[in-house]
């Protein structure tokens, strides 16, 4: 047991020297080791003591405000825009399908590893198009809601 002490107390050393460092406390230091009491000794008294003397102000402010900034409140996730829709495998296909794609407003029903519905509404929001691509046999099928008869598109891609 001997023989690790000098190990023990150059690493209890250089733990205290780290945590004073980066701004550890004294408190949680629990070894009881005069050396680290002694480093936590020697890193207090190099603190400066606050004066009564404002700060200069020649260099810009850092702070953070500490008012709220207003954000543009961001679209909600189940209504991408046309540009996301792009980086689906069956963009293409819709595109050449529902002849006004980039005028109706999708909003993803399902996404999961399985499928992905999207329904499409119009500017007056009612829903014109509904598409559903099965992702593990690449098979998609977009239907008319207001057309009633067979599906426009009902093929793998």
């Amino acid at each position: 047991m001997k023989p690790l002490r000098p190990y023990l107390l150059s690493i209890t050393l250089v733990a205290s020297i780290g945590l004073a460092a980066c701004g550890g406390s004294d408190e949680a230091d629990s070894t009881g080791d005069s050396v680290s009491a002694t480093t936590a000794e020697a890193t207090t008294t190099t603190v400066a003591a606050p004066t009564s003397e404002p700060p200069e102000t020649s260099e810009p402010s850092t702070t953070v405000p500490s008012s709220p900034t207003t954000a543009t409140p961001s679209p909600p996730t189940d209504a991408p825009a046309a540009s996301e829709l792009a980086g689906f495998e069956e963009y293409a296909v819709l595109q050449s399908t529902i002849g006004n794609l980039d005028s109706l407003t999708p909003e993803i029903e399902t996404d999961n590893p399985n499928t992905r519905v999207i329904l499409y509404a119009d500017a007056d929001g009612r829903k014109v198009y509904k598409s559903i691509y099965v992702k593990r046999n690449n098979r998609l099928k977009v239907i008319d809601l207001n057309g009633g008869g067979p599906p426009l598109y009902n093929d793998t891609i």
